[in-house]
């Protein structure tokens, strides 16, 4: 191929013709060498493309990675906030449920869009109503203390929750305080082994939710009794500090553990258990600021 300047060539270096492509095991070129101008050009190019290659990787690694981390990070929030949910829902059921051992004229039972209305306002209804309906399944596949029922509310067939446990008699005393505190056994799966669960716990210091009710302790140790159980269910644990905020509504309990292993151990303890008709749950604290201030 004269006109381009190619000579094509077999393999002991004689010229071929284009009738016997098959023959071709290389090619020269007629032109000379190219310059240093466009040798240099050429190696930028090669140099930009492979460079521009790298970095679209590196980009598309990284947002893949912060992809998979957003998705693991919201669902363990919404597990979280699902947990939260299923125990306000649990919290009303069994206030109700005492309130009708007072009031026989009651009924025994709660509607369960009426106890949806009663903790989700109706601005956030809409963006929460996946969270609401996770906690109704929950309710419904793991809690036994509720069945879920079919009544006539007002004209309407609703679907209703029962709470059924009774408050047991040894528990509370004549004077109705409380004279026994007791674990009761898992209020759900531990999730140790769930997609959501960390591998290992990011900081040495727990908080406990729903420990105790601050409404109906009224014994003058109750926060000795409550740091007392939680030190004889994680026996064998090395923990170093436990308060007992006496003053919280949530019933809060905070733990700093030895080290940050200690501290996973102590909360495959207690997360996900009944203690004195409560279901408990765990965080980890993360905020330093947080940390200083209760420790």
């Amino acid at each position: 191929m004269p006109q381009w300047g190619v000579r094509l060539m077999n393999g002991t270096g004689s010229d071929i013709g284009l009738a016997d492509l098959w023959q071709v095991d290389w090619l020269t070129s007629d032109i000379s060498d190219l310059s240093l101008f466009c040798r240099f050009k050429l190696a930028f190019r090669n140099t930009v493309y492979k460079a521009s290659l790298l970095l679209a990787s590196v980009i598309i690694l990284v947002v893949f990675g912060y992809a998979v981390y957003y998705f693991y990070e919201w669902k363990r929030r919404e597990r979280e906030e699902v947990f939260a949910l299923v125990e306000k829902i649990l919290d009303v059921l069994q206030n109700h449920n005492r309130a009708c051992q007072n009031d026989l004229s009651a009924q025994p039972y709660l509607a369960i869009p009426h106890v949806r209305d009663m903790l989700i306002s109706p601005a956030e209804r809409k963006s929460k109503r996946r969270i609401w309906d996770a906690a109704v399944r929950f309710i419904q596949n793991n809690e036994s203390r509720v069945r879920f029922e079919v009544q006539v509310v007002e004209g309407e067939d609703f679907s209703v929750w029962r709470w059924l446990q009774a408050d047991s008699p040894s528990s509370t005393g004549r004077d109705g305080l409380k004279t026994m505190r007791l674990w009761q056994g898992q209020a759900f799966e531990q999730l140790d082994t769930g997609i959501n669960a960390l591998p290992c716990s990011p900081t040495p210091c727990l908080k406990v939710r729903n420990m105790f009710d601050p409404d109906v302790e009224y014994e003058e140790n109750w926060p000795v009794h409550i740091h007392d159980a939680i030190l004889e269910k994680c026996i064998g644990c090395d923990v170093v500090h436990l308060q007992v905020d006496s003053s919280s509504r949530e019933g809060c309990v905070y733990i700093k553990c030895k080290d940050s292993e200690t501290a996973g151990k102590v909360y495959k303890e207690l997360h996900g258990w009944w203690f004195d008709g409560l279901s408990i749950f765990l965080s980890y604290l993360t905020n330093m600021e947080r940390i200083t201030y209760e420790f």
